[in-house]
């Protein structure tokens, strides 16, 4: 990052197979230049998905204290790129920066299925809120909804740690293999769920929208 302190965004121009000239740079966090602002800052996924781009970063400021993963999600269309929205999606917890042995890496997927239920759980609550603000004047539909979020929450879960314990199979129930195996299965659902509902929230009407 130190030679390259920016993220070039550019649009692939199908008709020609070139890319076009960088039509949105990334180049700073939180007012920080990536040049200068952290110890570390690393790309970790890129993903197009409904004409929106999603980047999620490695983040370790100076101080090394806390080490973050940031998503920065940013639109894409024939008239351009919008400026990115950035926000924090996950801490990762001081056990995982020095693992020296099985059971320090244990208690780091331990730690890091705890963060993102923590998320995930700010994230729905926040969703309900915004739902009931959302649809203040539609008691109606305000009610139908958050019933159907509920329920869906209950499923996601079940289906969540069915999947889990299914994908971890070849460890032996009880032990520190298997535990980790579907801890990081579950960090991962989790973490993409809390997208799921960030996106969900992103697009409920206004209420001025509705009430006009």
């Amino acid at each position: 990052m130190r030679d390259s302190p920016c993220i070039e965004l550019s649009i692939l121009q199908s008709s020609s197979a070139t890319v076009s000239e960088p039509t949105r740079k990334l180049c700073e966090l939180d007012g920080k230049s990536f040049n200068d602002g952290f110890s570390e800052f690393t790309l970790l996924t890129a993903e197009f998905r409904s004409a929106r781009l999603f980047l999620t970063f490695k983040v370790i400021p100076l101080n090394l204290v806390p080490t973050l993963e940031v998503e920065c999600i940013t639109g894409v269309s024939s008239q351009g790129i919008t400026a990115p929205e950035c926000q924090e999606v996950a801490k990762i917890p001081d056990s995982c920066l020095r693992v020296i042995n099985s059971l320090q890496l244990s208690e780091c997927f331990r730690a890091r299925k705890d963060d993102a239920d923590s998320r995930l759980n700010q994230t729905y609550q926040a969703l309900l809120q915004r739902i009931g603000n959302a649809y203040r004047s539609s008691p109606e539909k305000k009610d139908l909804l958050k019933s159907q979020l509920k329920n869906a929450q209950r499923q996601w879960i079940y289906l969540r740690d069915a999947d889990c314990e299914l994908m971890a199979f070849e460890a032996e129930p009880g032990s520190q293999a298997h535990e980790g195996n579907v801890n990081q299965c579950v960090t991962a659902a989790t973490q993409f769920r809390s997208r799921q509902l960030r996106e969900m929230s992103s697009q409920l009407t206004p209420q001025e929208m509705i009430e006009q």
